[in-house]
């Protein structure tokens, strides 16, 4: 018998009855903003590096939280930390804000708490993508057009294998239009086409999901 904990899947299935086993809810509200911050985290650690991606996820977790607390969560001495954080908000990963505890705004009574302002990331993430899905729609357009004569001929070479099968011709009977050195070529084309193919479909299903997202409020 499976025990699913609110906690593990961080709010995203909650249990709303126990009888007879349990009756479960899925907050897709919930799916889709953990989904936007894992895909900001996984930037993050590409770009920068492990201990900023340590150091901003204890960002997003805590949401305000002043530099050394972020030191000793994150288990580094304080001069890292500092600069892990300050370069992740040269960056607009992070932004800084101020609470003032007296009415004179004195830095010396000021605490200064970074958060992650998750909402325009998402709408930097999702103008990332639509570059991306652009130059990928424009690489294979590019891979297509020199190939054009090639794509051509394999197009009637198919053709002529579809009538001689109709006829009862052996196919292997048919002389090739296309030598072996533009088979290749060829060959070479189509499976970057379809690498291009997939990382499109990859790209768009972030969008979609983000897109979605952005019809509820990130946290």
């Amino acid at each position: 018998k499976a025990v699913v904990s609110t906690q593990s899947t961080g709010g995203i299935v909650k249990m709303i009855e126990e009888f007879g086993g349990g009756s479960f809810i899925v907050h897709f509200g919930k799916f889709y903003e953990e989904y936007t911050k894992h895909h900001i985290r996984s930037i993050v650690k590409e770009r920068f590096g492990l201990k900023c991606h340590r150091v901003f996820s204890i960002v997003v977790a805590q949401k305000m939280i002043e530099q050394k607390q972020v030191a000793e969560l994150a288990l580094l001495p304080y001069k890292d930390a500092k600069e892990l954080l300050y370069g992740l908000y040269t960056e607009n990963f992070l932004e800084l804000q101020e609470l003032h505890r007296t009415p004179d705004f004195s830095p010396l009574r000021t605490f200064y708490l970074f958060h992650a302002p998750l909402e325009k990331l998402r709408q930097k993430l999702l103008s990332t993508c639509y570059k991306a899905v652009f130059n990928l729609m424009e690489v294979r357009k590019r891979n297509l057009n020199e190939n054009s004569r090639l794509v051509e001929k394999s197009l009637r070479a198919d053709a002529a294998v579809l009538q001689a099968t109709q006829k009862g011709i052996p196919p292997d009977q048919l002389e090739d239009i296309l030598t072996r050195s533009e088979k290749q070529q060829l060959a070479g084309c189509m499976r970057l086409v379809k690498t291009l193919d997939l990382g499109e479909i990859s790209v768009v299903d972030t969008i979609l999901a983000l897109t979605h997202f952005g019809t509820t409020q990130i946290s």
